[in-house]
């Protein structure tokens, strides 16, 4: 019944840190520090927010729900966080971190005690995970995905999505840019009806009035959830984007929330927002210089003839920005200044 259920929900979740050592966490965070590929400063601080929640949720579950119970308390609430960055910064590599610390630390499993999720099968196989829709149970027609909310809760997709996320305490979503509001709303609705009797689904019950109290329940089915991307990305196909108006008319309840989530400021939305600025695909100056540029679309002319094979007015070796030339050869250095400007002044 719904007694056994939830009772192997709660079960479950609290047995995700029974593993966990101080003494583990300190010498694989360590380890991790002096290894040939170390985080940057800016991913360590990501990996060291789902460090310190772990071990905040490890120390709560260990309490005794009834002893919580009695001083009217409720669990603190799950991680809602940002990971963006610029192309090749390493946001799909910080998430392998966390997955190394979730398997060598903590001895979790995947899909297990944590889940990836992309929108296309192609980005879940570069982090190892799932389709929001496949793992979710959202089905494809956007007609019986609404009409599945309504379902009673005895549907078996329900109850499948209710094993999928029994023991699952993080989930992160990659590419979240081509994620839309309304795919978000219906894996945030879906779940906080199958996590409905997981220790961090409800918050406290609030009291309105004598003898009347009100308990909220936390999006997401109080999993801690962590949305991987760039903003600066092209919008989902046919479908609105989570950089869209929030405040444009006629949008569905579901894609509300997640608005409201990312943009205004209450008890459901992001709490913070880890940016990572360091362009970690290249090395090389130009082809950053380049990268940036078209990035803010501020690609100049130069540039542009550069790409293409058109003439320039600067030798090879330029990068826009700098002073001289970075080959301080004194025949290119004489080409930029003197004989280029003069050529094209004739063309």
């Amino acid at each position: 019944g719904k007694d056994k259920a939830g009772g192997k929900a709660q079960a479950q979740q609290a047995r995700a840190y029974l593993s966990w050592r101080e003494d583990k966490v300190a010498a694989w965070l360590a380890a991790l520090r002096a290894s040939e590929e170390p985080p940057t400063p800016e991913q360590e601080a990501f990996l060291l927010r789902v460090v310190e929640r772990c071990r905040q949720e490890r120390a709560e579950l260990a309490e005794p729900a009834a002893a919580r119970e009695e001083r009217g308390a409720s669990l603190s609430e799950p991680v809602r966080d940002c990971l963006f960055g610029v192309p090749g910064a390493g946001k799909t590599t910080c998430l392998k971190y966390v997955r190394k610390f979730f398997e060598e630390c903590l001895g979790w499993e995947d899909g297990v005690q944590f889940q990836y999720l992309a929108t296309q099968n192609t980005m879940a196989a570069l982090i190892g995970g799932a389709t929001i829709q496949h793992w979710g149970c959202i089905p494809v027609n956007a007609a019986d995905a609404s009409a599945k909310l309504s379902a009673k809760a005895t549907d078996g997709e329900v109850d499948k999505l209710f094993l999928n996320a029994l023991g699952i305490r993080w989930i992160f979503i990659d590419e979240v840019s081509t994620a839309s509001p309304s795919l978000l709303g219906l894996l945030d609705a879906y779940l906080r009806r199958a996590c409905a009797r997981h220790p961090y689904a409800c918050r406290a019950p609030v009291s309105l009035r004598p003898g009347k109290a009100r308990t909220s329940k936390r999006p997401f089915g109080g999993v801690n959830v962590a949305f991987a991307g760039d903003l600066w990305q092209l919008p989902p196909v046919c479908a609105s984007a989570i950089f869209s108006n929030p405040y444009k008319s006629g949008h569905a309840f579901e894609e509300q929330r997640i608005f409201k989530m990312f943009w205004q400021k209450d008890e459901d939305s992001i709490q913070q927002t880890f940016l990572l600025t360091q362009s970690m695909r290249t090395s090389d100056p130009w082809l950053q210089a380049v990268l940036h540029a078209d990035r803010c679309g501020a690609e100049s002319w130069e540039m542009y003839c550069f790409i293409h094979g058109l003439p320039t007015r600067n030798p090879g070796s330029w990068l826009p920005g700098e002073a001289g030339l970075p080959c301080k050869n004194a025949r290119c250095q004489r080409l930029a200044e003197e004989i280029w400007p003069e050529m094209w002044k004739r063309m």
